[in-house]
């Protein structure tokens, strides 16, 4: 299983019942939707940083805001497929999705004196959800 989402299909002498099995479902397009990798990257980031007395509030926005360029790049080098076009909604919505589990993790959030925890803790649960349902199937099938 690739990283990048299907949504669309052609018919090339495929039947339409095993053609139906190439769609992602709406579980394989969440896990394709959650760069999971780029958010342990941070993690571990922020973890090293926490155990630091030299860590600096400079220090943290640089590490957040390197992964957060890293993150559409990395992206980009997973879901590449020189036969099809890049896929830019993934990648705006996977970049977003790193930006909403920084923001519930804290981050460097914190130092925002409007920001509370408990603004992540609920924005989380909720886009993870709707994420998903942004990618519909496409029927590009002739004749249906």
């Amino acid at each position: 299983m690739g990283r990048r989402i299907v949504i669309e299909s052609k018919r090339e002498g495929l039947k339409l019942e095993k053609e139906e099995k190439l769609y992602d479902n709406y579980l394989t397009k969440l896990l394709k939707l959650i760069p999971a990798e780029i958010i342990t990257l941070y993690i571990t980031l922020s973890t090293i940083l926490d155990s630091s007395k030299d860590t600096t509030k400079g220090i943290e926005f640089a590490v957040f805001f390197i992964v957060l360029l890293l993150t559409p790049i990395y992206i980009y080098l997973i879901t590449k497929d020189k036969n099809k076009k890049t896929p830019w909604k993934q990648i705006i919505v996977s970049t977003f999705s790193f930006l909403v589990w920084v923001f519930a993790l804290g981050g460097p959030f914190i130092y925002f004196k409007w920001y509370k925890k408990l603004y992540g803790a609920l924005l989380l649960p909720i886009y993870t959800f709707l994420i998903p349902l942004i990618f519909k199937k496409e029927n590009n099938l002739k004749g249906g």
